[in-house]
């Protein structure tokens, strides 16, 4: 397989995010938005830094899909303490107090998506692996 795939899955995924971010956010974006950028940048380095060991654990038949949906999980649980703790630090909106309930679901709603992201990412290469495969 090509040298290029974690730079392609990487820029992919930034693009996909940056994408849902934009939409979600009020346009013009506020200057926060900058941040998601930058996590945004981060996560991607992240794939681009897991990907080759997917396509390892594929090219070698070793399926670890439940090793992977942990990488999300870890991965997702670990942004949601970063965004939170950048909250904190620039300053959160005075007129929205979080409550322990928030940060639960903050933390497995961040949690979850990124499971989803790394499962689908792997399903994604081991699909294009097969593919590959049969030429």
């Amino acid at each position: 397989m090509s040298s290029r795939l974690p730079f392609i899955n990487a820029g992919v995924f930034f693009s996909g995010w940056l994408l849902i971010l934009y939409a979600g956010a009020d346009h013009p974006p506020p200057p926060g938005f900058v941040v998601l950028v930058l996590l945004d940048l981060c996560a991607a380095l992240l794939v681009f830094w897991r990907v080759p060991r997917y396509l390892r654990w594929i090219a070698e038949k070793h399926h670890q899909l439940f090793r992977v949906t942990l990488d999300g999980l870890v991965a997702g649980l670990a942004f949601a303490l970063v965004a939170m703790v950048l909250s904190t630090l620039l300053g959160d909106d005075p007129f929205i107090r979080s409550t322990g309930d928030d940060r639960t679901i903050w933390f497995g709603v961040l949690g979850f998506v990124g499971a989803v992201s790394a499962v689908t990412i792997y399903v994604v290469n081991w699909v294009m692996f097969a593919l590959y495969q049969k030429q």
